[in-house]
């Protein structure tokens, strides 16, 4: 019996971490793209790191950075549920994303497009990569809720477990 102890694939980690580690290989493109990721994640809740969650949150990501127009922002928040110690993996994940910019001045005057996806958000919330994501969420065990928002120019997510 060797000392190493093995950790078991369903190791505990807090939300900032896990998910700082999934948004480290979008760090170039977020750079190249000025994109803005505000983010709001409460150490306090602990996320079980499972590959069925693990697959979920990188397709999750794939789907935001897949329907953002670049110059946009980014809102994610983690916060735990209110529960007893034995619940500490309960909680919930929001993001909120714009897909289809506005027009805006440009220092000339003119009017400038923010480069807008074709569809706007209606159309990527009824999406196939919506739909498969929202099957992936609930093979975690988790609820999945994606809205159009804001004139149909944001994404809504919120998933949670617990």
């Amino acid at each position: 019996m060797s000392g190493a102890v093995q950790m078991p694939p369903e190791k505990m980690m807090t939300s900032e971490a896990w998910l700082m580690d999934l948004l480290g290989p979008y760090a170039a493109e977020i750079r190249e793209r000025s994109l803005m990721l505000h983010s709001e994640l409460d150490s306090r809740f602990q996320m079980r790191r499972d590959p069925l969650l693990e697959t979920a949150l990188e397709r999750l990501f794939r789907f935001v950075f897949s329907t953002l127009p670049d110059d946009c922002e980014i809102y994610l928040a983690s916060s735990p549920t209110i529960a007893p110690v034995t619940a500490l993996d309960s909680g919930t994940l929001t993001l909120r994303w714009q897909v289809a910019g506005e027009t805006r001045p440009s220092p000339g005057g003119e009017v400038v497009a923010i480069r807008p996806i074709v569809g706007g958000a209606a159309f990527h919330a009824r999406s196939r990569a919506a739909r498969e994501l929202a099957q992936s969420f609930s093979d975690a065990g988790w609820t999945f809720d994606l809205e159009a928002t804001n004139g149909d120019r944001e994404l809504w997510l919120r998933t949670s477990t617990g």
